[in-house]
């Protein structure tokens, strides 16, 4: 039997993968404003804008 046929057989390799949850934080109202806020400042500095 040829070596080369035998690879890649195992499920891992020909299984697509699948996205598992491990965590959930829960925020607030006005962290999500906070976080928004900073997102923002943080683009106009990658742009070049202010």
């Amino acid at each position: 039997m040829n070596k080369n046929n035998e690879l890649f057989k195992h499920p891992r390799w020909t299984e697509p993968p699948t996205p598992k949850v491990i965590g959930k934080v829960k925020t607030t109202k006005k962290e999500k404003k906070e976080n928004k806020r900073k997102i923002e400042e943080a683009m106009k500095r990658i742009k070049g804008t202010d």
